[in-house]
């Protein structure tokens, strides 16, 4: 009765800030108007209609799949892990889909050829070169988890794969020139306002069917979170699902961190978040609750970027770190010290 309530208050929480989304903008829409843009935009002004269906719409969609996203693939990770810190940030797998986007943007300076404009904003070659360093950094730290049963070290093991992506970006800034470098850094802030109605209908076609296949093994996850020994006995094939999850989990923080840049928290705080409300562990509960939460928590900070007066827009991982860190922090708090946070 619990979980029920608590879904519906999410999918309830879900709608309102949806529409909020599309309605709140630097553009000032009258509300009265919304009806005859959503359902007769012949009736209403071009630039209206323009703005709301092309501008808000898929940036309000993106928010939502992003959400779920980072949030869905943030619990799969602390299941298999059996790891509450596990996030694609904290475990450098954020970091290994920005060095691909940033090899892909700046790599060719460094054997003297300067990719032209067009190149580094093809999108597909960002996609893919986001998932490869995804996967790469996951595979590295699912190979680190074979060889030791201490997650402290796996977890440490992440944070300095974070930091040896971090100095190699670095190096590709400093030897790429400064218009390739800033927009690099544009990118880095994360930001959902360059989505449109193509860049969302291809993020649908890569995640949704991620999104998908992750619904269909909670008994897996279920299993696996009470560690190898036991989802063998029940059958599961521990390696092999542990293998196509860290794919799965690649494909989709890869796709998310190139369209939108790196977002921090979402995948760590959530998880917890709906773990808290609903009070259940059970996967069956918790991934439909994860993927309702992180989306309406991604609306919610999207919409906060939009606060400043003056047409200003603050950049999302700013929100969402001011949002999700305080989170983390009550997380590490509610356990007696960090050192029990990390072996429990």
């Amino acid at each position: 009765m619990r979980t029920f309530a608590t879904f519906l208050l999410l999918f309830l929480l879900l709608i309102v800030a949806f529409l909020v989304d599309i309605f709140w903008g630097s553009v000032s829409i009258p509300y009265n108007e919304f009806g005859t843009i959503l359902f007769d935009p012949h009736s209403a002004k071009p630039e209206w209609v323009y703005i709301v269906w092309e501008m808000r719409i898929p940036a309000a969609i993106t928010a939502l799949l992003v959400g779920a996203s980072l949030s869905s693939s943030g619990l799969v990770m602390q299941t298999l892990f059996r790891n509450p810190l596990a996030d694609a940030g904290i475990l450098g797998v954020s970091g290994g889909a920005g060095l691909g986007v940033a090899l892909f943007m700046m790599g060719g300076t460094l054997w003297g050829q300067i990719p032209s404009i067009t190149s580094f904003i093809e999108m597909g070659g960002i996609i893919f070169f986001a998932i490869a360093g995804a996967v790469l950094v996951l595979a590295l730290i699912a190979a680190v988890s074979y060889t030791t049963s201490d997650i402290t070290r796996v977890l440490i093991v992440g944070v300095m794969l974070s930091f040896l992506t971090g100095s190699v970006v670095s190096l590709l800034q400093y030897f790429a020139p400064s218009e390739l470098v800033k927009g690099f850094q544009v990118w880095s802030f994360g930001s959902l306002e360059g989505s449109t109605s193509r860049s969302t209908l291809l993020l649908s076609l890569i995640v949704i069917p991620a999104l998908l296949l992750i619904s269909f093994f909670p008994k897996a996850l279920n299993t696996m979170l009470l560690g190898d020994a036991y989802a063998r006995s029940l059958g599961t094939s521990t390696k092999r699902m542990r293998r196509f999850l860290i794919l799965l989990t690649g494909i989709i923080t890869g796709t998310i961190t190139a369209f939108v840049g790196p977002i921090a928290f979402i995948g760590i705080a959530v998880p917890h978040l709906v773990k808290s409300i609903a009070k259940t562990s059970n996967h069956r509960q918790l991934i439909p609750l994860s993927l309702l939460g992180g989306s309406v928590l991604m609306l919610l900070c999207h919409i906060v970027s939009h606060l400043p007066q003056g047409g200003l827009i603050l950049p999302i991982n700013v929100v969402t770190s001011v949002v999700g860190a305080p989170i983390v922090i009550a997380v590490i708090l509610k356990r007696n010290s960090p050192r029990n946070l990390l072996h429990r």
